[in-house]
């Protein structure tokens, strides 16, 4: 095809491989009307099966899609099989077509409905193509032991055969863009014939027979094959726009987690993003998906389009719980994400499924104008990078890096604190209006990143870092030091490197170890370690309860720092966690010490050592600087664990100090909420969506009404502040301004509210 494979590097763009692009609007009409990617707010997605072919009910999903309003259709077109009359060799047509073109058939009913079109693709050799292999060996992906795999990412099945079958669609139907589930990425190591000559001409090494996190070639494949995923989005991406114009994007779908690779450097190129991400797992609040928003919708700048998916089904052939499903929709859309059901083939037994997304997209469709064209309104951001996961969570990316993210913005979520995602290369460009930064145990840095941390702190914003923050270089080597000791005013020891999750998980109440048995009647944080930390000043000699002549003396006046308000009947919390090798500044204000574990049984649970001077909470707020806190402590991934809620009141409480008075929003009242408000011209858009019912243990079978809830959002210039619009409620309630605060109450809140303060 003369597509020039090769010359696809990661800093290749369209013209690096000589295709012309043919656009199929004028420039006028182009700055008139949006691309199909920004015009589409309601996605849909049937993942067709081979019966589908035969039997699929055109006129019924026809009346579906304009009923609920779908504006865009992720449709099957190719992979395992076609569904559509191919010429490409080895590619062979569903046995259910008997003739017919459904992928036709279903794009020109959604050319007469306005409904944008995405081919669906899958990248797998199925059953009935394994003469391809027979026939194109090296074509495999193959493992250390010579056994083949699915196509490599790298190899001529990508870029040399797939292309004809995407030039056959996009020739033929037209279709608006193309999409697929994983698109041929591979981070495993790969010993096939094309990977092995090209990582040799690269580097002049051979690809390292195992992964070692210790050796230099290994972190040369990492980041060599980092540059390959790149380098395959971009030659996609050239193939179905030389075919299909200007605006036929290749969209992929990349996982919707912090712990995705790649995700900036996709997210730099693409011009909008489909996130594969169904559904919540066991121990997630609906609160999730709407972080899920912050995290994409920062790296694209909250400028372009961010999809999400919700599946409608449970299993594959039984329909999704319609309460949890319609709430995780909402919570999409409060995350400022489009939303986009999803449903295994086209006919199913259990028709409850198709009941899920009517009410859902009629509201979001009355109501869009308050849901697009928006910036979110937050003091906090909470920073992440590709860099820690990879090279400081290595092989333990969930106790390194996921649990400390989890934790924080679980705790953050919980005290009502609205914040933003922010990637760790992007603090110059999204940092400026923020006023804390929190750095959950953000060991792995980059110079650069260090060097932003620094500049954002020296214009006097705020910072929070637990855990290992800055210990070790951009490719999780330890340093001799933190990046950031001065800031923190602490300095590590070799020992430092170890803290992190306990190395006994299972070490419980009798000392030992818990069987599977005991184990499930235990809660988490019996099973953590019994380890805690010391609050200063010590306060229990005030305290009304039974008293020891080894208190220490206090005064009645001693008052202790805002970030440990709301502790003052207690000297000690429960930690769970080991913590060593850090050694406070002289001139470091310590909150709190580490105590180290007791005994569990009744009889010896008492502390023999009662404090060390290991500092577990720093706080420093020299005149002139930012504020600065130190949580080496690992109450964020403790959280993450055992929920345990005075770890959530302390960390909330220091970014609540680190804020001051920059919080733009307050939302006092019972229950569990997630809140997150939004800006446009002359309003405030505020969602609030219930945790309350089902909160970690999903689905959700029904949501108690909770409330009322008082509301005060901090006013600005643009913003009247003359009533609250509740677009769930359907009603209008009145506001009052107290200051540089706009209040009202919300009477009462079952799944969701979203409420527009104009």
């Amino acid at each position: 095809m003369g597509l020039g494979r090769r010359a696809f590097l990661v800093s290749s763009g369209v013209a690096a491989a000589g295709l012309t692009i043919s656009p199929t609007l004028s420039a006028a009409a182009a700055a008139a009307s949006p691309p199909w990617y920004r015009r589409v707010r309601r996605w849909g997605q049937i993942n067709i099966s081979e019966p589908d072919a035969r039997d699929f009910d055109v006129d019924w999903w026809r009346r579906y899609w304009r009923e609920t309003g779908t504006q865009g259709m992720l449709l099957n077109a190719a992979g395992v099989v076609a569904f559509y009359p191919t010429k490409v060799p080895f590619h062979k047509p569903s046995e259910f077509l008997q003739g017919r073109d459904l992928f036709g058939d279903l794009a020109k009913v959604c050319r007469e409905e306005g409904i944008a079109v995405v081919a669906r693709l899958r990248y797998k050799i199925g059953d009935d193509n394994k003469e391809l292999l027979a026939a194109h060996p090296d074509w495999a992906s193959m493992d250390a032991q010579g056994r083949p795999g699915d196509p490599c990412m790298n190899g001529p099945f990508i870029y040399e055969y797939w292309p004809q079958i995407l030039r056959e669609i996009a020739s033929n139907y037209k279709p608006d863009g193309f999409s697929s589930s994983g698109w041929g990425v591979n981070y495993e190591l790969c010993y096939c014939p094309t990977c092995t000559k090209l990582f040799r001409e690269k580097t002049g090494q051979a690809i390292p027979r195992a992964a070692n996190w210790d050796d230099p070639v290994y972190r040369t494949w990492v980041e060599w094959n980092s540059d390959q995923v790149v380098a395959l989005w971009d030659f996609q991406n050239a193939v179905t726009r030389r075919y299909g114009g200007a605006d036929c994007l290749w969209i992929g779908q990349i996982v919707g987690t912090v712990a995705a690779r790649d995700s900036r450097k996709l997210s730099e190129r693409a011009r909008m993003l489909m996130l594969d991400h169904q559904f919540r797992s066991e121990g997630e609040t609906l609160a999730e998906n709407s972080t899920t928003g912050k995290i994409f919708n920062g790296l694209m700048g909250w400028n372009q389009p961010v999809a999400a998916a919700q599946s409608l089904y449970f299993g594959r052939l039984a329909s999704a719980p319609v309460v949890e499903t319609q709430a995780y929709i909402h919570a999409a859309v409060a995350g400022g994400m489009r939303p986009w059901w999803h449903t295994i083939a086209a006919y199913q037994e259990d028709k409850r499924r198709y009941d899920i997304v009517g009410p859902v997209y009629d509201w979001h469709r009355k109501n869009e104008q308050y849901l697009f064209d928006r910036k979110p309104v937050a003091a906090v951001g909470v920073v992440w990078s590709e860099v820690n996961n990879l090279y400081f969570g290595r092989d333990a990316i969930g106790p390194t890096v996921v649990e400390p993210w989890n934790g924080m913005v679980d705790a953050l979520v919980q005290s009502r604190i609205p914040f933003v995602a922010v990637h760790a290369d992007h603090i110059d460009r999204d940092a400026a209006g923020l006023r804390v930064l929190v750095l959950p145990n953000l060991a792995a840095m980059t110079p650069a990143q260090v060097a932003s941390v620094r500049k954002f702190v020296a214009n006097g914003g705020a910072l929070l870092a637990t855990g290992q923050t800055s210990l070790r270089d951009r490719f999780g080597d330890p340093l001799d030091d933190f990046a950031l000791a001065d800031l923190f005013k602490a300095h590590a020891m070799p020992e430092a490197r170890t803290n992190g999750p306990s190395q006994r998980p299972d070490a419980g109440m009798d000392g030992g170890a818990f069987t599977a048995r005991q184990a499930m009647k235990v809660p988490a944080w019996a099973r953590a370690r019994q380890n805690y930390i010391r609050l200063f000043p010590e306060l229990r000699a005030n305290s009304a309860g039974p008293h020891s002549p080894k208190e220490p003396a206090v005064s009645r006046e001693a008052k202790r720092h805002p970030a440990l308000a709301g502790f003052d009947r207690t000297d000690v919390i429960m930690l769970g966690s080991d913590l060593k090798g850090i050694k406070a500044a002289p001139d470091a204000q310590v909150l709190a010490v580490y105590v180290p574990p007791t005994p569990v049984t009744p009889e010896d649970a008492w502390m023999r050592v009662d404090r060390t001077d290991i500092p577990a909470l720093i706080v420093n707020d020299a005149p002139g600087k930012g504020r600065v806190a130190f949580l080496p402590a690992d109450l964020d991934r403790q959280f993450s664990r055992t929920n345990n809620p005075d770890h959530a009141a302390i960390l909330a409480n220091i970014v609540r100090w680190l804020a001051g008075d920059s919080m733009p929003l307050t939302v006092d009242g019972p229950g569990q909420w997630d809140v997150n408000l939004y800006k446009q011209p002359g309003r405030f858009v505020l969602h609030v969506g219930s945790l309350n019912s089902g909160a970690t243990h999903p689905p959700v079978r029904e949501f108690i009404p909770g409330g009322p809830l008082r509301i005060r959002v901090a006013a600005d210039s643009d913003t009247p502040g003359r009533e609250a619009k509740l677009l769930v409620a359907g009603t209008v309630v009145p506001v009052s301004r107290d200051g540089r605060w706009i209040e009202f109450e919300i009477p009462q809140i079952a799944m969701h509210e979203v409420a527009v303060i104009s």
